[in-house]
């Protein structure tokens, strides 16, 4: 940070005096800032204006810049501790509801900043003898040091320890507590533990059954039980919160401490409440009553624990409502609600009930209740039902709780509802339709009209103005493939991935990924163009389907690869505890087909990242249009004038019949699918197609790669079979055989990617710098001053250079890159770029510069006229390509 203030003004040093701060604390964490110097005014001032402006509570202040400037120049404090920044000006603003804005916090920073104090040697020792016996150790760690000298590496010998920490609220109270001899942080702002996580277009984003996901803060990640060199410690987490007489918002503090115990508590070993009267803040309550009372209140401190479920009696109808009905009277509560079904997921820890009420119009509703919004003051709860049209008495919120506490005891209904489509046990779940166990649903029991697939028209018209287009057309036969293969991955255990079909624009690329759209009837074809979190959520969505995924130019370069190896890997990123329950990285196993006018290396390559053999497995480029064709991605177009009119046919169809053939293979699969000789029939087929497709190849890439071509090829006869497609089952194989030989053409043949990436580096190399300061000529007379020597120059008689002489260390820096040497050697060799090995097996051979002799690799001359990577060719006068990979 910066703070460049040199010291504490007297106002803002009996203000710190008042919240029982000690003077070498106060002098370790705040400044004062002078507004007569404009140095220090354009510091604080840059801190807060970096960006379009924000409140403590993270909401965009909407004043001008002007005024912020002007409150500033009031004066005002600094915290500038450990660790986060508060600024608190001597003449605050106001909204525009009038509150004061007390303290102002950086750029886009919100509530979510964490406020550690810097501690003193005094302090430090106080917290220390808390700890009991590494007092001594404390002790004679910082024995040199003056008392009221900082102890930089105080939170780091802390962490490592045993023990217990404070969590309050704002800088001053954290202060106050570690001057009392108490390790202490604070948060800005009782929420300001965790924040909502939202999607791609800035939706909050919720869980399995509707409610809120929070993001732990994570800063707050090594206070808790692992520290951060990662060892496991014991940790008592205290909270020291404001009190407040106002009964909304005490409700509104405890709601907070519930979600963030519930948000730690398996990663903290207790979670305690201070409690104390008369005092609003912690500080104050030390300021008023010393130390002495803060030690009451500790040794006094109570566990926190989840509200205690109360059963009532309850009876609802839609004629009378719902009312609580004892001996005496029935109290009416609001209109009819009740519980119809017990709902979980399958790991069932997402406990919910599907609620049916009646709404302010008389309507009849439904609604999946997570249970455990319970477990705080019920706000989403009540949000939800009220969004939904429910109406009750206000004044009957409490009973309205407590009936929704004991619901579900005695429900016969049960359904287990998944976050993700796919296979569950034998059972096949679409957004729209479940194959097998009816009382398994996706995400909610109804279908939701925002589901992403959906059943139209019919099989037959499918297949006479879909499928059978297809005839004929490699590329469309792979897309329609690539949709029916998603469902087998897990059956005959094959990894996640896909195909990038690449071409230039207005080439029929989309028409392909509507084809395979077509199949599992996807109303919207995804984009590249999203967040990591909102792709997370739609390949969940897509599990053991087909995601197709359009214009990878749209997507930033340096996210492609990433992307590309995400879903492929079939893992979201590892979080903890993001809602209520346990919840579990998001995982999914599917097929993708994307599309863009370039593969994935060059885009990339845009980025400066390369492509690595393992991102060329998972996604292959495929080129788009089939060499010689004259319809762009189509060999033919069935009888229509042109392909444009062609391409508009099938898009016409497949708006018209989607959804029907999946419909219809699913049906047949989750029967098949149960008989272990049909599982072992397939595998043994993709196996053999995969042998056969991969015959002459040596590189395992190419193997995995064949091994997906062989899947889709291999579904596709199982399609054939379940009489899904009309044309010849002849065209299968030979579709799927071109589109995998047009894939390995464009690869460059056989060979590993990271060695041809390394070759055509290495070429780069050598071409751009033969005549550059880093290469020496060996002729005599040369007088050049060699920079970063790359490699020495033997020329002929006519100028010409006949050889390079690498040096062994040069070699393996800048040559052998990402690559396996031994592999990069032996293909180098191969091609006649390298110099054969010596009779001992090493690949170096002897040379002398200046009648001294060393080693080298030695790259030979080319020979004129002959090919690139002809046996006896030395590096080429000008690059084998004109492409050049960084």
């Amino acid at each position: 940070m910066f703070i460049s203030c040199p010291s504490i003004a007297a106002h803002h040093a009996r203000e710190f005096a008042a919240s029982a701060i000690a003077s070498d604390i106060a002098a370790l964490n705040f400044r004062s800032w002078n507004p007569n110097n404009e140095n220090e005014l354009d510091e604080v001032f840059d801190l807060l204006i970096a960006a379009p402006q924000h409140l403590n509570n993270g909401t965009l202040a909407g004043r001008s810049q002007n005024e912020l400037a002007n409150v500033l120049r009031g004066g005002g404090w600094i915290f500038d501790g450990y660790r986060g920044v508060s600024v608190k000006p001597d003449s605050p603003r106001k909204n525009s509801e009038g509150k004061t804005i007390k303290y102002e916090s950086p750029r886009g920073t919100g509530n979510q900043q964490l406020f550690v104090p810097r501690i003193s040697v005094r302090a430090g020792l106080a917290i220390a003898t808390k700890l009991g016996a590494v007092a001594e150790e404390y002790r004679r760690r910082v024995e040199l040091l003056a008392p009221d000298a900082a102890d930089l590496e105080f939170w780091d010998w802390y962490l490592e320890r045993d023990g217990f920490i404070i969590i309050t609220e704002g800088a001053k109270k954290a202060c106050s507590l570690v001057s009392a001899g108490y390790p202490a942080i604070a948060l800005n702002g009782v929420w300001g533990w965790g924040t909502n996580e939202k999607d791609m277009f800035g939706e909050v984003e919720r869980g399995d059954f509707g409610e809120s996901l929070k993001i732990l803060n994570s800063e707050l990640e090594p206070f808790l039980t692992d520290s951060p060199q990662g060892t496991l410690r014991e940790r008592e987490v205290v909270l020291a919160f404001d009190r407040d007489d106002n009964p909304s918002t005490v409700k509104k503090v405890e709601a907070a401490k519930q979600r963030f115990f519930q948000e730690i508590e398996d990663r903290v070993d207790g979670v305690t409440d201070l409690k104390w009267k008369g005092h609003k803040g912690i500080d104050d309550l030390i300021a008023a009553k010393g130390v002495k009372a803060l030690d009451k209140a500790y040794a006094k401190r109570s566990e926190l624990a989840l509200p205690v479920v109360k059963n009532a009696h309850f009876t609802s109808s839609i004629e009378n409502g719902l009312l609580k009905v004892t001996n005496m009277s029935s109290e009416y509560i609001g209109n009819h609600l009740t519980a119809i079904a017990c709902i979980d997921n399958p790991d069932e820890d997402g406990a919910a009930l599907l609620l049916e009420f009646k709404t302010f119009k008389s309507t009849i509703r439904r609604w999946t209740m997570l249970r455990a919004f319970l477990a705080g003051d019920a706000s989403s709860i009540i949000e939800g039902l009220f969004s939904r049209g429910y109406v009750f008495k206000r004044e009957q919120r409490g009973l309205l709780l407590d009936y929704l506490y004991g619901l579900g005891a005695n429900i016969a209904e049960n359904y287990t509802v998944t976050d993700s489509s796919g296979w569950v046990g034998k059972s096949f779940v679409l957004p729209h339709k479940t194959y097998g166990d009816e009382n398994l649903k996706f995400r909610n029991v109804d279908p939701s009209p925002e589901a992403i697939t959906e059943l139209k028209g019919t099989l037959q018209g499918w297949k006479d103005t879909v499928a059978a287009r297809c005839g004929g057309n490699s590329r469309l036969i792979l897309g329609l493939g690539t949709s029916f293969a998603a469902p087998l991955l897990p059956i005959i255990n094959i990894e996640s991935g896909g195909f990038h079909l690449v071409g230039d624009t207005s080439q029929g690329k989309t028409i392909i990924l509507s084809v395979a759209a077509s199949v599992s009837g996807v109303k919207d074809i995804p984009h590249w163009r999203t967040t990591t979190n909102g792709l997370e959520s739609t390949a969940t969505a897509f599990n053991h389907l087909c995601l197709p995924l359009d214009e990878i130019g749209q997507a930033d370069p340096k996210d492609v690869g990433n992307i590309a190896y995400m879903l492929a890997n079939g893992q979201g990123k590892a979080r903890m505890k993001k809602d209520l329950s346990n919840r579990k990285p998001k995982t999914w196993q599917l097929m993708v087909l994307s599309s863009g006018e370039f593969g994935l290396g060059k885009y990339m390559a845009q980025a400066n990242i390369t492509l690595k053999g393992g991102q060329e497995v998972r996604l292959p480029d495929v080129p788009a249009v089939p060499e010689g064709s004259i319809y762009g991605c189509f060999e033919t177009i069935h009888g229509a004038d042109t392909s444009a009119q062609f391409a508009l046919a099938i898009k016409a169809a497949v708006i018209e019949h989607h959804g029907t053939a999946l419909d219809a293979f699913l049906s047949r699969l989750v029967v098949d699918a149960a008989d272990p000789a049909f599982v072992g029939n397939l595998s043994k087929q993709v196996h053999l197609v995969t042998a056969k497709l991969a015959e002459g190849t040596s590189d395992s890439a190419i193997g995995r790669v064949a091994n997906r071509f062989a899947l889709v090829q291999v579904v596709l006869g199982l399609a054939h079979k379940y009489d899904l497609l009309p044309f010849p089952v002849e065209d299968i194989e030979w579709g799927i055989s071109t589109c995998f030989k047009a894939w390995l053409t464009a690869r460059g043949g056989d060979g590993s990617i990271e060695v041809k990436q390394a070759i055509k580096r290495i070429e780069h190399l050598l071409v751009t710098n033969e005549f550059s300061d880093r290469v020496m000529d060996l002729r005599d007379g040369d007088t050049k001053t060699i920079r970063n020597l790359l490699a020495y120059r033997k020329v002929g008689v006519e100028g010409h250079t006949e050889e390079f002489w690498v040096p062994p260390t040069v070699f393996d820096k800048e040559f052998v890159v990402g690559v396996n040497k031994v592999g990069l050697v032996k293909e180098l060799q191969r091609l006649g770029w390298l110099l054969p090995p010596r009779p001992d097996g090493k690949s170096v051979h002897q040379r002398k510069i200046n009648k001294k002799a060393s080693y080298f690799y030695i790259f030979p001359k080319r020979k004129n006229g002959s090919e690139a990577g002809e046996a006896g060719e030395a590096h080429p006068s000008k690059p084998v390509s004109d492409e050049i990979v960084e």
